[in-house]
């Protein structure tokens, strides 16, 4: 396997069309993973691109990704979540349960219509 001890991988500002499912599974140890700057990149909406780095994958950088809407991720280990810059307007509740580990969530500079009514569990960084 090519990479297998990769740790960071940065592939931001490039002309990333389409991110397939499982195309970064052979990447095991993965902790950091850049898409930043991709405009056009196409993810799969239930979070397939990401699938194998479930239990590495720390920080991933989607800012100005063109994203419409939060992808569904399942990635309980992750930490930092960027997706600013993006045209998001809603983050679903039910990506609290799926990130269990998150830390950071960065959505400035999108187009978020939500009422904040009440925060649950939110502790100072």
């Amino acid at each position: 396997m090519l990479f297998q001890s990769l740790m960071l991988l940065d592939i931001s500002h490039n002309h990333l069309l389409r991110i397939d499912d499982s195309a970064f599974s052979t990447l095991g140890r993965l902790s950091f993973l850049d898409l930043s700057h991709n405009s056009e990149v196409v993810l799969d909406p239930r979070g397939r691109s990401f699938k194998g780095l479930e239990s590495s994958l720390l920080q991933l950088h989607l800012r100005n990704a063109s994203l419409g809407s939060v992808p569904e991720l399942t990635l309980p280990a992750l930490r930092t979540l960027c997706l600013a810059y993006n045209h998001i307007q809603d983050v679903p509740i039910e990506m609290a349960s799926s990130l269990a580990s998150l830390q950071r969530l960065d959505v400035s500079y999108n187009q978020l219509q939500v009422r904040l009514s009440r925060v649950v569990h939110c502790s100072p960084i």
